[in-house]
């Protein structure tokens, strides 16, 4: 069963790639929004809710490039899309054992599979 918190990971996603494809000025707006629904954590294991924290971080981070300067480097962007994107990941899997197991599979050469 998926964790409660997954419709707020992937409502960030949806957040962070439509600000991304708007205009700077319209982006700054909708990042701060988003900075503000992620502000307030919910009860989690450490690794799921570490990631929450640096997913806010990022988004914070362009949320005041976009307010500083109306504009965000692609890194900025970037990081903000991975930290979240890592979050929601660990609320999908349902807990560190499972997201481990399955990056670690994915990255497995099939030699080492084989053995």
């Amino acid at each position: 069963m998926p964790d409660v918190d997954l419709p707020k990971a992937e409502h960030a996603l949806s957040v962070l790639r439509q600000a991304r494809l708007s205009r700077n000025e319209i982006a700054a707006t909708m990042i701060a929004e988003l900075v503000y629904e992620m502000a307030y954590p919910d009860l989690h294991e450490p690794e799921i809710e570490e990631a929450r924290k640096t997913a806010w971080i990022e988004i914070s981070a362009l949320a005041v490039s976009l307010k500083a300067e109306s504009f965000a480097p692609p890194d900025t962007w970037n990081a903000a899309l991975k930290a979240t994107e890592r979050w929601k990941d660990l609320l999908v899997w349902g807990h560190t054992g499972a997201a481990a197991s399955f990056r670690c599979f994915k990255t497995r050469r099939p030699s080492i599979i084989a053995e």
